[in-house]
């Protein structure tokens, strides 16, 4: 699947329509900020219909210690430019997989070995996903 934002605020929250998920611009900021950092495999899992914890699960990895404190660094961030309450942070000293809960958004920022061992995307397989993709920049002459 493929990701579309929301064209303006959509307060149902991700929207499966064919082949394309419709985030909120929320998720989409986020998702552009761990892209930003070098975050790899950035998935957005539209969990609403199946848990009553979050909305939307974004989940995304990097190689090292310091790449996925970074990663949750740029979460905060982009939370804190939004507006918004701080996330509550689990896993940020160790490193290698640190969960932000910011109440309708619960970002997983894994190093790569660990998100292949606990397979998130797997245990919530029923969920509508989509990889965020960036453009690529054009390169200039």
């Amino acid at each position: 699947m493929r990701v579309r934002r929301s064209a303006g605020t959509d307060p149902s929250g991700g929207i499966e329509t064919g082949d394309i998920v419709t985030v909120p611009d929320r998720v989409a900021r986020i998702c552009d900020a761990l892209a930003d950092r070098k975050g790899s495999r950035i998935a957005v899992l539209e969990v609403s219909k199946l848990s009553a914890v979050a909305d939307h699960f974004i989940i995304a990895s990097a190689a090292s210690r310091i790449a996925v404190q970074t990663l949750a660094d740029a979460v905060r961030e982009t939370v804190a430019a939004d507006g918004g309450r701080a996330p509550r942070v689990e896993g940020y000293a160790e490193g290698r997989w640190i969960c932000l809960d910011c109440a309708d958004v619960v970002i997983h920022v894994f190093q790569h070995e660990v998100r292949e061992y606990f397979d998130l995307e797997r245990l919530w397989g029923d969920a509508p996903r989509a990889e965020w993709t960036v453009e690529p920049m054009a390169i200039r002459a």
